[in-house]
Order: structure tokens, then sequence, then C-alpha cells
């Protein structure tokens, strides 16, 4: 197996990684009003640090691994997941706004529209750019630059 096809097998595998995590997010973030998602987004934060933490244990160096292994794609997946989980978030505060003129279903309807135009025209782009960051140039950089 030559190195492009394992790329395009990783390059698929982080988008739907990511794309899980994003749809969890946001999922847990309707049902508890932000809350849940916003947590969730943080423990992200958390694994970051622990990885970085854990690769200082190994003798590697946790800067040449954040600039080499995390920032790359990182400048694209992070702003994604902020956005979403702000886009949950403001789905939950158009849901605890009084607005007499629309029924409850309709806040939904525009909340989860809303949320769908971030999520197609922000997230998902944004997704894609660091899924294929993460595949194709972050091994590179590792293996020549990072440890």
């Amino acid at each position: 197996v030559d190195m492009p096809s394992l790329g395009g097998l990783a390059f698929f595998y982080i988008l739907g990684h990511n794309l899980r995590a994003v749809v969890i997010i946001s999922l847990l973030g309707t049902v508890s009003f932000g809350t849940l998602g916003s947590l969730l987004y943080f423990l992200n934060s958390a694994v970051i640090g622990v990885v970085l933490s854990l690769t200082g244990t190994l003798g590697l160096s946790p800067w040449k691994v954040a600039v080499f292994g995390i920032l790359p794609h990182g400048i694209f997946e992070i702003p994604a997941l902020i956005l979403s989980s702000a886009a949950v978030l403001y789905g939950a505060v158009m849901l605890v706004t009084p607005r007499s003129q629309r029924s409850l279903g309709e806040v939904i309807i525009e909340a989860f529209a809303d949320w769908m135009r971030i999520f197609l025209g922000l997230v998902l782009p944004l997704l894609v750019i660091a899924a294929a960051v993460e595949a194709w140039v972050t091994p590179v950089l590792l293996s020549s630059f990072g440890g």
C-alpha cells in the first residue's frame, strides 16, 4: 500500500471522527441548553494537554509536537469546534428567550436552520481542510521536524 492511499484512508477516518464529535457535541448541547456541548468542547482541550504532557514524559519535545503535530490542522479544527459550540449555545439562548410572535416549534426550526447554515457554510469546510492537513501535512511535518 503506497503512502497516498494511506493518507486518503486517514483523511476519511479523521473527517468522520471529527464530524461525529461535532454532531455529539451539538446533540448534547441541544438537550442541555448548551452546557454539555460546551463541556465536551473543553474536554477536547484537556485531551490536548494530556497528549502534550505524555510526549514530554516520553522524552519528546511538547513544543515541537504542538507546533508540528497539532497546530497545522488545529488552526482549522479548533475554530470549527468553537463555531459549532457557539451555534448550539445561540440556539439554546433562542429557546429560552420569550418570543410572543413565534411558537416554540418555529423557534426550534429557526435555531436548527441557523445551526445548519453555520455547520454547512463554516464548520464542514473547516473540518475538511483540517482532515486534509492532518492526513497529509501533519505526518510529514512530524517526521521531519517533530519529536
